[in-house]
């Protein structure tokens, strides 16, 4: 059963694909006003001139349908995607007043994530891309590749920067105020838990106005996470 390897390898390259495509796009034509200095025959050199043409080319493409993919996403939709695989914190605080919706235990974010993969590689898989288009077309692409690898040796983790350990809380309102609720985003382990309420004032509190534009009472802020949010 696909653990949706190739379609995370896209969505963690998602926010660095034009650069991505930019490099290839430099290294091709690097080689080819030094190809008079190139090791080998002609033919050679300009093969591989062509294949990192084509993968800039493949990369592009897979922008624009990545793109075309996110415009179909609701706010809240994209608003995991942020959080978990694009890390971008302008836009993530841009995003934040999505994140209400209703309790959010552990087991929810996890459950939505899945769907948002799903979700992610049906979209793809209707494009005309699977994993074995993604192996044939990026199999001389090294960056691909080694996230592929990770993903498929369950070294997911090795792949960002870690977030702060300590506790996250999205929260509405509290309870006692208009019948609001709380949203909290999974802790990492039990430890990390045991940490955060035995240190009431390592919790970090992200205050989520309410659609009205209106922030929770109390709060000294309109919706913007901290900045232990994005690391």
């Amino acid at each position: 059963m696909s653990d949706y390897e190739y379609e995370k390898v896209f969505l963690y390259a998602y926010p660095k694909m034009d650069e991505l495509a930019d490099a290839v796009s430099a290294s091709a034509e690097t080689k080819a006003l030094l190809s008079f200095r190139a090791v080998g025959d002609c033919l050679g050199v300009a093969e591989k001139i062509v294949r990192e043409i084509d993968v800039s080319r493949k990369i592009r493409a897979v922008k624009r349908d990545m793109d075309e993919l996110m415009a179909e996403m609701s706010e809240e939709e994209l608003f995991w995607l942020e959080y978990k695989y694009f890390r971008r914190g302008k836009r993530l605080r841009a995003l934040a007043e999505f994140a209400r919706a209703g309790e959010c235990s552990e087991r929810t974010y996890f459950r939505r994530q899945n769907a948002l993969l799903r979700k992610i590689s049906s979209g793809l898989a209707a494009r005309g891309m699977s994993e074995e288009w993604f192996l044939q077309v990026f199999s001389g692409y090294t960056p691909f590749l080694r996230v592929y690898r990770a993903l498929k040796e369950g070294r997911e983790s090795s792949l960002v920067r870690k977030r702060d350990k300590r506790g996250i809380e999205f929260c509405q309102k509290s309870p006692s105020s208009r019948g609001g609720t709380e949203v909290r985003l999974p802790r990492r382990t039990n430890a990390d838990t045991a940490t955060t309420e035995a240190h009431p004032a390592h919790k970090r509190k992200i205050c989520i106005p309410e659609r009205t534009g209106v922030p929770a009472s109390g709060c000294g802020c309109a919706g913007s996470p901290p900045e232990a949010l994005v690391r």
